[in-house]
């Protein structure tokens, strides 16, 4: 299981830096509202930044109060894409120093409204995966709507080619 968690996290790096490279950068598209759960570019790659850290903060025993993105000094488009690698990396990192059995492990933790819940690491993990998968399938919708045509698919398959094919070309 660790081995499929790890593909996981690494699956999302990878998808949220195609996303944010697929952003333009431009401060109008970046801000402009459109018909979703939240309603700018920016503010749903700020969700997907917030949710990643509190759970990873949760994985780490490390409880959080506020929400990461809330002390963000800069906030502009790079600081914020570049806050979302950032986060999507540290969690693959977490992920990858794990020991075997770990994803069996049981996390007791506090929601941001002060409830206690328990869950295994395996579950937090995918559900995690799972929510940032969700939300940069509409970030792919509001960027349309936005005017944006042309960007990499971020689909979990064209992960999983796109690995085949850098293993063909170090053995060919």
């Amino acid at each position: 299981m660790r081995e499929y968690l790890l593909q996981l996290a690494h699956y999302n790096l990878w998808a949220n830096q195609l996303i944010v490279n697929a952003i333009p950068n431009d401060k109008k598209r970046f801000t402009q509202e459109v018909n979703s759960s939240f309603p700018t570019v920016e503010k749903t790659i700020l969700h997907i930044w917030d949710a990643q850290d509190i759970w990873l903060s949760r994985l780490e025993d490390r409880p959080l109060t506020d929400w990461p993105s809330s002390s963000l000094k800069d906030r502009n488009q790079q600081s914020i894409c570049e806050g979302l690698n950032h986060s999507s990396l540290r969690f693959f990192q977490f992920v990858d120093k794990q020991l075997p059995t770990f994803d069996t492990k049981i996390i007791t933790y506090k929601n941001m409204q002060g409830v206690e819940y328990q869950n295994t690491t395996q579950e937090i993990i995918a559900h995690c995966m799972n929510h940032s998968t969700f939300h940069r399938g509409q970030l792919v919708s509001m960027l349309r709507e936005l005017g944006v045509e042309k960007f990499s698919s971020t689909d979990m398959i064209s992960y999983f080619r796109q690995l085949k094919e850098k293993k063909k070309e170090i053995y060919d």
